[in-house]
């Protein structure tokens, strides 16, 4: 066997060149970019070039709609300009320049051929002339060659850069991945003008730290895209932890628990849910050269639930650990090492204690309101030659609802309870348990809000039906499971 540590060519087992196939240009727009998550990895570029301005241009024309960027960076001169035209123009091993956010050298291809078949790009650098070219995809299948062409569609729009020193041009033109819907029809101005909200929202939280910097300006159609800080650090309500540092100073974490929600007003509280809302939003928020990778996730560290949702940490880790935390071409996901887990878990911990207290505050306000109420479970245990068996609660409200509207056939359903609990499947979920000991489990999918809401507003019409005034039936169901996990819900009743 060759020892790989020798230090010896391998010419001598007769090295042969294999070029790729033109085909495989069209694998490469199967990496998993949204068109937020592109336009991002190409405002990555203009930051690198120390661009301050990004002019972002979606434009509507139906089959021949185009989208251009333009940043006022240091541009490029032409044999740069073809270079980075060159699919995996960098080792991603290798060290990056202060300021780079590029890994791979594939970004601006990788997001451009996401989104559309022709890529052109029009740079100035100064001292320089005007240069362009362009990557066409359905030129290259034709060629059957990996070539690009000193073609503009357009040869107006060099003159953008006409009173700049420097800055860089880029162009989507046959945006198939845009203007078509997955059974190839063409999509609707207005769906293609909300493109133009979701990328301004994702640019806002992804890059929020450069703009609230001053470090580049962000416009989206002539509209000014603002920072989204996920933190609400200007809100003397939210609560920060102090900073702790891991491997040597190599990440750094901060956490942050909002006010509750329904302490802010409207206007700050649509901010602070972000684009996902509440719940979704909860979680690691990953950083990397102060652009933010990951937006609000547990990291397989712990499943989101409501009373969590304030619960906010921010993260920094360095290029160096790009590697080892799996960072991906599009920079949308990072992947924490196994020995970071306990330390990541032990601090994230304390962050949801605190933000799930907020919640429990406000439940024993409630419960001092409501007399000493207890909560009403749908399960309860039941002891039995000495073991605990879980038993379907027949006192529970919903339930008694549903025994009540039935009458005589109130029988039937009480069948129905008893079967589900002879036929719950005990042994398949302690073997699930025993399972994930060492294993984070994967988060159990969360009913919607809309059904909660239902099940509660059928608990409130029960209650007042049984007599209790309008306050006593809203307190009530801060203790009848499920809601005690969804009070915002129950405040939703309340307004």
């Amino acid at each position: 066997m060759p020892n790989d540590n020798q230090d010896e060519s391998l010419s001598a087992y007769g090295a042969e060149l294999i070029e790729p196939y033109p085909s495989l240009i069209e694998s490469m727009r199967a990496v998993g970019y949204s068109l937020p998550a592109a336009i991002a990895d190409i405002i990555d570029n203009s930051i690198a070039a120390r661009a301050t301005s990004v002019r972002i241009n979606f434009h509507w024309k139906e089959e021949h709609s185009y989208f251009t960027l333009l940043d006022d960076g240091h541009g490029m001169n032409t044999d740069e300009l073809v270079e980075a035209l060159r699919p995996g123009t960098g080792n991603p091993l290798a060290d990056r320049k202060a300021g780079d956010l590029g890994r791979f050298g594939l970004g601006l291809k990788t997001a451009s051929f996401s989104q559309c078949r022709r890529l052109s790009v029009v740079s100035k650098k100064e001292g320089f002339p005007i240069d362009y070219r362009t990557w066409d995809l359905d030129y290259v299948e034709t060629a059957k060659a990996w070539q690009i062409l000193r073609y503009l569609s357009d040869a107006g729009l060099e003159r953008l850069l006409d009173d700049k020193p420097g800055g860089t041009l880029i162009i989507w033109e046959k945006p198939d991945r845009i203007i078509y819907d997955q059974d190839r029809r063409l999509i609707s101005e207005k769906k293609f003008l909300e493109f133009i909200r979701d990328t301004e929202e994702h640019l806002a939280m992804v890059f929020h730290r450069f703009i609230e910097t001053g470090r580049i300006s962000i416009r989206i159609n002539g509209r000014t895209v603002e920072p989204w800080d996920p933190f609400l650090r200007e809100i003397p309500g939210t609560q920060t932890f102090p900073a702790e540092t891991l491997a040597g100073g190599e990440v750094k974490v901060i956490g942050y628990v909002l006010p509750y929600e329904l302490k802010l007003s409207a206007e700050l509280r649509k901010r602070a849910e972000g684009s996902n809302g509440w719940t979704a939003q909860q979680g690691f928020y990953i950083y990397r050269m102060d652009r933010m990778l990951v937006s609000g996730d547990w990291l397989r560290l712990f499943r989101k639930t409501e009373f969590a949702r304030l619960a906010r940490i921010m993260m920094d880790i360095e290029p160096s650990l790009d590697s080892a935390w799996q960072l991906d071409i599009r920079k949308s996901m990072a992947i924490p090492p196994r020995g970071f887990h306990d330390q990541l878990k032990t601090y994230a911990h304390r962050v949801r204690s605190a933000a799930i207290e907020v919640y429990r505050h406000r439940g024993k306000q409630k419960q001092r309101q409501s007399s000493g109420a207890g909560i009403e479970f749908a399960w309860i245990i039941e002891k039995q030659n000495g073991r605990e068996i879980p038993k379907i609660n027949g006192d529970h409200t919903l339930i008694r609802d549903v025994m009540d509207s039935l009458g005589p056939d109130k029988k039937k359903l009480r069948r129905l309870l008893s079967l589900l609990e002879m036929t719950l499947p005990l042994s398949v979920i302690a073997m699930s348990e025993v399972q994930q000991v060492d294993e984070p489990a994967a988060p159990a999918p969360e009913p919607g809000e809309d059904e909660v809401l239902d099940l509660m507003k059928a608990a409130y019409k029960k209650l007042k039906a049984e007599g209790l005034t309008r306050k006593k039936a809203l307190e009530r169901l801060y203790f009848i499971d499920p809601f005690p996990e969804y009070p915002h819900l129950v405040e939703r009743l309340e307004e």
